[in-house]
């Protein structure tokens, strides 16, 4: 990278992070990669980072009221100096990209030998478990505390961990679309290390390292395979779409279920796909004329106010509802979200999927199967949405390689399970299949 080019890649990744940490932050696609990953990463441990550097700035007498620098700037650099061990020589050419004057960089200078002398023992003293493990591990605490009464904390933490690390050094997970052969894809790619799926078909899980070749290659940009998490994949095979059902996608966007749902029935199935999002719902076209389905139709509409007209003879055979959530099985690929969960936002959705599994059972035939999922951990989002409608529903019995769901009353119940990212190496995630009952 030239030096120019440096600069304004330095000077772009510190005015994201300030749009962030001044709550403008807008998730966007970067193509520069530099900037992409250092923001992702400052965002994934912001709350680590900013006890350090508060503790810092406290030893060092600074004045929060007058600051010498952005917060970005001081936030990259404890980033560089615990996460990748970069010494003030090396950051130091960094700032002189920048425009800093005399006096700010020799404070600069202080604070950064001053960071040497951080000790996670005096810092952490007079903190309680849950403290240190949210401070430490840079996971909320209000995650950790909605969590507690169905994990334990040490599962907890190793679910977070893992869900870190899967974003760093892991793997990610393609499905290979019908017309494509998967051996041929498979030894096209040998040297890349790609491990076949052992239960689902035509899925492939892939060392993370290459996943910027693969996104080059004429299979992604085709959509001929997708880049799409297991557990995602995963509801759609368990809903098990056939020819000439009638099948809903109820929150379609982005469109890789509906397309999933379109190759596992031959491309026979009729499909409607609604959305509200009419940006993200018209994307769901291009993916659907790689197929030879003919009978789908993506619907511009509100789940809740859907322009689908309800009769007495309800439509659908099956519905997809993987509906909006916290994402807080998504920490992995949005870290941006680890920030926002508190009650408010978990009210939001949990009122919002009440009122769309309640849409769908309207909308489902007697003796239709309803299969509803969340990429959560919260029960709340999970297990206690479908205990209230339970009543409704017979059970489905869900596979053996997906996990029980959390206990609730002292048991969990069949028919509902879970992925976490330490057992599955997939997104945190609810699942249940539910058969409509005959309403005589």
């Amino acid at each position: 990278m030239n030096t120019s080019k440096k600069s304004q890649g330095i000077q772009l990744l510190l005015d994201l992070i300030q749009n962030y940490l001044d709550d403008n932050y807008v998730k966007q696609y970067l193509e520069d990669n530099y900037v992409k990953h250092y923001l992702m990463e400052i965002i994934r441990y912001k709350n680590k980072i900013k006890f350090i550097l508060n503790k810092t700035l406290r030893s060092m007498k600074y004045d929060m009221k007058q600051p010498l620098f952005q917060d970005s700037l001081l936030f990259y650099a404890v980033y560089v100096f615990f996460w990748e061990k970069k010494n003030l020589k090396k950051i130091k050419k960094e700032l002189l990209l920048l425009s800093l004057n005399r006096e700010q960089i020799q404070y600069f200078q202080r604070f950064y030998d001053r960071l040497s002398y951080f000790n996670w023992e005096i810092a952490l003293k007079g903190k309680n478990e849950k403290e240190q493990l949210s401070i430490q591990k840079a996971i909320p605490t209000f995650f950790i505390n909605k969590l507690l009464p169905v994990m334990s904390l040490d599962d907890i933490k190793l679910n977070s961990e893992k869900m870190d690390n899967q974003a760093r050094k892991g793997y990610f997970t393609i499905r290979i679309n019908s017309e494509i052969d998967l051996d041929e894809f498979e030894n096209k790619f040998k040297y890349f290390n790609l491990v076949r799926d052992e239960i689902i078909p035509k899925t492939i899980h892939i060392p993370l390292k290459h996943k910027s070749k693969i996104i080059t290659t004429h299979f992604y940009q085709e959509n001929k395979i997708i880049i799409q998490d297991k557990a995602s994949i995963a509801s759609v095979f368990l809903m098990d779409p056939q020819p000439n059902e009638k099948i809903c996608d109820l929150c379609a966007a982005p469109g890789m279920k509906t397309r999933l749902i379109a190759q596992l029935s031959n491309n026979k199935a009729k499909i409607v796909a609604l959305d509200f999002n009419w940006d993200r719902l018209k994307k769901i076209r291009p993916m659907m004329q790689k197929t030879s389905s003919k009978n789908y139709h993506l619907v511009h509409g509100d789940g809740l106010n859907s322009p689908i007209r309800e009769t007495k003879n309800a439509f659908f055979d099956k519905i997809l509802l993987d509906a909006p959530c916290t994402g807080s099985g998504t920490f992995s690929t949005h870290p941006e979200l680890k920030w926002r969960q508190n009650q408010k936002f978990l009210n939001q959705n949990v009122f919002l999927q009440r009122d769309l599994i309640e849409k769908a059972i309207n909308m489902l035939k007697p003796g239709g199967i309803l299969l509803y999922s969340t990429c959560s951990f919260y029960p709340e989002e999970g297990e206690l949405q479908i205990i209230k409608v339970l009543d409704r529903f017979e059970v489905e019995k869900l596979p053996s390689w997906i996990s029980p769901s959390y206990k609730i009353n002292n048991s969990s119940f069949r028919g509902a399970g879970r992925f976490f990212p330490t057992i599955h190496k997939t997104n945190g995630f609810f699942i249940a299949k539910l058969k409509k009952k005959n309403s005589n």
